[in-house]
């Protein structure tokens, strides 16, 4: 099932927004959340920003340190103001995902694999203008059909992250993807 949060919409008015139940708690310590931090000052869509982002959350020494931090950004997200603004933070997860895959680290998308929908999720649910909303939407479908091109995960995790994005594309209203799946559904036994 769905929780709800509160979000402001494009209008001022309040809006109930649907929120994946399960969102990865993460366990990063405060120094790993600090370092986060700093690591995220001035962030942008310039490939620069996302990729310094990314170097700090790839330098973790092991695949779970890495995941943890990857959950830290999607709760960053979480907490941007609109489409436009959380879309810098889903560059970085991209780019994590892109690099685990070169990198043969399959622990690390196999726990991502599991938060695609939530992190989808948290960056379509709205909040901004329609145009913004709509650039960002554009976005996630090129780098779905990269993550597909490529073989980041696999074609169920994608058919449920399109799934999402056509939902959006209706009219931005996507509870009806988000009732149909599991979202965040970390394999318990992982520890986490």
């Amino acid at each position: 099932g769905t929780g709800s949060a509160r979000s402001l919409g494009s209008t001022g008015t309040d809006k109930r927004l649907p929120v994946p139940a399960r969102l990865h708690r993460s366990m990063a310590t405060a120094a790993m959340r600090a370092s986060l931090e700093r690591s995220l000052v001035g962030l942008s869509l310039s490939r620069e920003s996302i990729k310094g982002a990314a170097a700090y959350v790839t330098s973790q020494p092991d695949e779970r340190a890495q995941f943890e931090l990857a959950s830290e950004l999607i709760t960053r997200m979480a907490d941007a103001p609109g489409a436009l603004a959380r879309l810098p933070f889903f560059c970085v997860l991209d780019q994590l995902c892109c690099q685990a895959k070169s990198a043969r680290r399959v622990l690390f998308l196999s726990m991502m694999q599991a938060n695609l929908s939530v992190a989808l999720s948290v960056l379509l649910r709205g909040g901004g203008n329609e145009r913004d909303e709509g650039s960002v939407r554009q976005m996630v479908n090129r780098v779905l059909d990269n993550w597909q091109r490529n073989g980041v995960f696999d074609g169920d995790a994608l058919g449920q992250a399109t799934a999402l994005l056509s939902a959006a594309d209706d009219e931005g209203d996507y509870a009806l993807a988000l009732d149909g799946g599991e979202l965040g559904a970390q394999d318990d036994a992982d520890g986490a």
